[in-house]
């Protein structure tokens, strides 16, 4: 907790220093909003949001999934308590870290192909190493690479609903709503899917990130040939 407590603080000073530093522009009628607004670039106004939450939706999916079946899947394996407990946080680390290091990043990327299909083949290669009772020894490796990719699509998530000029609000509410559903509905799904097999959840959420990495890619393929 103490632990916790400092990152938040950490990461709220940040935010703050970086706010502190941004452009306050002034409500008046001289032009100004215009003026702004041609400054902004224009990928900044493509709405994205449903992408996003495709993306974000399948990989808060996996996620859940995997965090409630990692246990019993680890137990099948060999692994014992503590061993989950370094799994799971190295998860949960990796991918706060991730997202934070994004926000530093800038704002061209995220309408890129390759960041994307880089993101996605993380997803996949992961899920499927989870997958492979043969491969549990790199079980330790493959969760702290898992948190590159959550750090990335929750990245995603949030940035192509709040960088929408107008609807931002309503968006930001229906990426709760995502995470939300998903929070009940993926360990339900994750579990009826273990009783068959404790590797099904795994790769049903493979086949998901694959099917999600795809459609990200092709849609940002159709902004680029507009650009």
């Amino acid at each position: 907790c103490m632990v916790i407590g400092l990152m938040m603080s950490f990461t709220i000073w940040m935010a703050s220093r970086k706010l502190s530093k941004a452009p306050v522009i002034a409500e008046t009628g001289n032009g100004t909003e215009h003026k702004q607004e041609k400054e902004v670039s224009g990928l900044t106004l493509i709405d994205f949001a449903w992408v996003g939450w495709i993306v974000g939706g399948i990989g808060t999916f996996g996620v859940n999934q995997l965090r409630t079946q990692l246990q019993p899947l680890g137990v099948e394996c060999g692994f014992d308590g503590r061993a989950l407990a370094i799994m799971l946080f190295s998860i949960s680390i990796v991918q706060s870290m991730t997202g934070l290091a994004l926000s530093f990043t800038g704002t061209k990327w995220q309408f890129k192909k390759l960041p994307a299909l880089l993101m996605g083949l993380i997803g996949v290669i992961t899920l499927a190493i989870f997958g492979i009772r043969e491969f549990a020894p790199g079980f330790y490796g493959t969760a702290a690479i898992y948190g590159i990719y959550s750090g990335c699509f929750y990245f995603y998530f949030v940035y192509y609903s709040l960088s929408h000029p107008t609807k931002s609000g309503v968006y930001a509410g229906v990426n709760e709503l995502v995470v939300s559903l998903n929070s009940i509905i993926a360990p339900v799904i994750g579990g009826v899917l273990a009783t068959m097999n404790q590797v099904y959840p795994f790769r049903i959420a493979c086949g998901l990130v694959i099917f999600a990495t795809i459609l990200h890619v092709v849609m940002l393929s159709k902004v680029t040939a507009k650009k």
